[in-house]
């Protein structure tokens, strides 16, 4: 298994995962959560092989909304592809996407790494990272103090300008995003506005990190209630998190798989080429 050091403290590995071992695997997640993002190129895997090889780190989501694969809903289709009548067949499909991680508006804790395989390259669709424990982890003490006494207001909110993905109520990822589609299914995923600190504590490796989504956070407060300059704070945090020193631009090639954790860092996306079909297998899981 031979290590190649990337931006932003993040590694690629080369290694054939589809004939990895368990004990090979289960290094594999421990190196995840201390460098955040693991790539892996040139990877021939199925459905099976990537719900195998994540399996082995931990337990996945497993949801059936028209964007799950209807034979393997561990996996999420992320495709601009639409069927005959220009239905949507997968999420996020041809819009740029601003910066987000896995369930930053679900007060329940999300799941806590997803796995991207490429099928389809398409056009477009360059995905950018952040690693906020490498820019937690820079910060001088006093400012490390402030923000750890800080707490983010979040809630998904379509009709933003800066929101992470613009949604109508026409979309039917619109019911999934805000909550509704989850209440019809009688779960209870407590949308809305939650609040988490700004400096959030990873349940496993007690790593900490910025979790300034801000496409959906709506409002900065102080845990003891004293005073800040919110907006420095902001403005701040939106200009830092995301320098050239603390983010990794992956284009995407056929068989590239990125593993990637949601708690110590962010994505985006470019916009996609609608004419010409762009395909990823998109899994979550958690360190179990």
């Amino acid at each position: 298994m031979q290590i190649k050091p990337l931006k932003a403290n993040f590694i690629q590995i080369d290694i054939p995962l589809k004939t990895a071992s368990v004990s090979e695997i289960k290094e594999i997640g421990r190196l995840l959560n201390e460098h955040v993002l693991v790539l892996f190129r040139n990877q021939n895997l199925s459905k099976d092989d990537l719900i195998r090889i994540t399996s082995v780190i931990g337990k996945h989501a497993r949801r059936k909304f028209f964007f799950n694969d209807p034979e393997h809903p561990e996996i999420i289709r992320v495709t601009n592809k639409r069927d005959d009548g220009g239905n949507k067949l997968g999420v996020f499909a041809d819009l740029e996407l601003g910066w987000h991680s896995n369930g930053n508006t679900r007060k329940n804790p999300p799941l806590d790494a997803i796995a991207l395989y490429c099928v389809k390259k398409g056009k477009g669709g360059d995905t950018y990272f952040s690693n906020n424990s490498l820019s937690y982890k820079d910060l001088p003490p006093e400012r490390k103090l402030l923000l750890e006494n800080i707490k983010c207001h979040i809630r998904f909110d379509p009709t933003r300008e800066d929101t992470f993905y613009k949604l109508s109520p026409n979309d039917p990822e619109y019911s999934v995003f805000t909550g509704t589609a989850d209440k019809k299914m009688g779960i209870d995923t407590d949308y809305g506005t939650v609040i988490k600190p700004l400096v959030c504590v990873h349940r496993y490796s007690k790593k900490s990190s910025l979790y300034f989504c801000y496409p959906v956070i709506d409002e900065l407060t102080s845990i003891d209630g004293s005073s800040f300059d919110k907006e420095e704070v902001w403005n701040f945090l939106k200009e830092y998190m995301f320098t050239e020193k603390y983010v990794y631009k992956h284009i995407w090639q056929e068989g590239d798989l990125i593993l990637n954790d949601q708690w110590l860092g962010f994505h985006r996306r470019t916009a996609v080429d609608p004419s010409c079909e762009r395909y990823l297998h998109r899994l979550a899981f958690d360190y179990s």
